[in-house]
């Protein structure tokens, strides 16, 4: 059965009853907009086209409820862990699993009870997204275990530890790619299942820290042509300007001196403040060009001695990046 939709002064349609679904769950639609099925002169509210036994609709909503907690509970488990290391990040995986098995078996039972509904769809689809939040969440491992490695071998000057630490780098770029590419294979699951803004935006996200910006431009597009009223559609805006306008890219000269390497994962967290934070605001471009112009320099002096390098380093960098992690940790 399809439905014509009476929504902003227009008429627009047909769509089939689990796309009209869709839109009433993401809020594109609401109960009350007045529709009426193809063939027919007759219009009425979504809500008495669209009804349902009133009991099963309980038992439904109870149940989608329910898994929307244990949604909410997976989502804290992420957020932790992209701030989190070590044994504690061990514990927080720990139970990230147990909850992610818990809301398959929730799943799986409410799909064998009502086959076909939309809000099995949308919870399959955001069990997916989990999983694919929980591989990028995994992505840094690799990567910080190396750059402790590379410190290690510098502080001995061991080739040995070097050559290691360089193998092991080499190692975790490519298990983040994998990653990357798992994740994405997973957001591709979850929008063929039930397209929401949020696995897209994701999707265009990964793509772009991949270097892939015609893809994540498509999704990006997608998501402001189709999810207007979606709390994702602002973000979708930024993260298309940020591509389409890349801030002037540059060595971070006094931190690269200082760490002795611009793969650091240090110098990687000050690249990122300068494109994620500074790059967006007036002042902070004006600092950026300022720095330009005499961080080479800088970065020269203290790197004629190793005094000036520790200090700079333990005594002004170091201190910096706590400071910074600490009051833009939802931005990096």
């Amino acid at each position: 059965m399809n439905y014509f939709i009476h929504k902003d002064g227009q008429q627009i349609g047909p769509f089939n009853e689990e796309a009209v679904r869709s839109m009433l769950f993401d809020g594109r639609l609401a109960s009350t907009d007045l529709a009426c099925r193809e063939g027919d002169s007759n219009w009425s509210s979504l809500e008495s086209l669209l009804g349902s036994d009133p009991a099963e609709v309980n038992v439904l909503d109870r149940e989608f409820n329910l898994y929307d907690t244990y949604s909410d509970q997976m989502s804290s488990l992420l957020d932790q862990m992209a701030e989190t290391e070590g044994r504690q990040l061990k514990e927080l995986s720990r139970q990230l699993d147990q909850k992610l098995q818990i809301a398959r078996n929730h799943v799986d039972a409410v799909r064998q009870q009502f086959p076909g509904a939309f809000e099995v769809k949308a919870m399959e689809a955001d069990i997916l997204f989990m999983m694919a939040r929980y591989k990028v969440s995994q992505q840094g491992f690799f990567h910080s275990a190396s750059g402790r490695m590379l410190n290690r071998g510098k502080r001995k000057k061991s080739l040995t530890s070097l050559s290691v630490a360089a193998a092991t780098r080499m190692v975790a770029n490519q298990q983040e790619k994998n990653r990357a590419m798992e994740s994405i294979a997973l957001l591709d699951q979850s929008i063929g299942t039930f397209d929401t803004a949020g696995a897209r935006f994701a999707k265009a996200t990964i793509l772009k820290m991949m270097g892939q910006k015609v893809p994540a431009l498509q999704e990006l597009n997608y998501i402001i042509a189709n999810f207007q009223s979606d709390d994702s559609y602002m973000q979708a805006r930024q993260l298309k300007d940020e591509i389409e306008n890349p801030p002037k890219k540059g060595m971070c000269f006094v931190a690269t001196a200082a760490f002795g390497d611009y793969s650091s994962p240090e110098v990687q967290f000050l690249s990122r403040f300068r494109d994620t934070v500074l790059a967006k605001s007036l002042s902070g471009r004006l600092f950026i060009r300022v720095y330009y112009s005499v961080g080479p320099c800088l970065a020269a002096i203290i790197s004629k001695s190793p005094m000036l390098l520790a200090c700079t380093r333990q005594l002004f960098l170091r201190p910096m990046i706590f400071v910074l992690r600490s009051l833009f940790r939802r931005d990096l």
